[in-house]
């Protein structure tokens, strides 16, 4: 009861959809009650008759001769690994070098 009374604004307004969406469901006209057809349907002048296939003799089928399956394909040889490319004095020349432990800075927290 307490939700009623603190809520009653979403109670009325689920009533009033709740009688809104009956009304659209049970409200419409009836068959009977809608107008009458403007134009009689038209009746077919005579019974439609089945129709019969046209049967047409068939020539006789001229198959061809199966063909072979071409013979398989070898699988390819493996490749084999390229040799690492070798490096100019001057790449190796400008590679940075490692300070020896002894002339490291000491590592730091906060990295400064």
């Amino acid at each position: 009861m307490t939700w009623l009374q603190e809520n009653w604004i979403i109670a009325v307004v689920g009533l009033v959809v709740a009688i809104a969406l009956l009304w659209g469901l049970f409200g419409r006209s009836k068959a009977e009650e809608a107008a009458p057809p403007t134009v009689a349907p038209a009746e077919p002048r005579k019974p439609l008759e089945p129709t019969k296939p046209d049967i047409v003799a068939a020539e006789p089928a001229r198959f061809k001769p199966v063909e072979p399956a071409p013979a398989p394909i070898p699988p390819a040889p493996p490749r084999r690994p390229r040799p690492p490319k070798r490096r100019s004095r001057l790449q190796l020349q400008s590679k940075p070098r490692r300070r020896p432990p002894s002339q490291r800075q000491p590592a730091t927290i906060c990295g400064c």
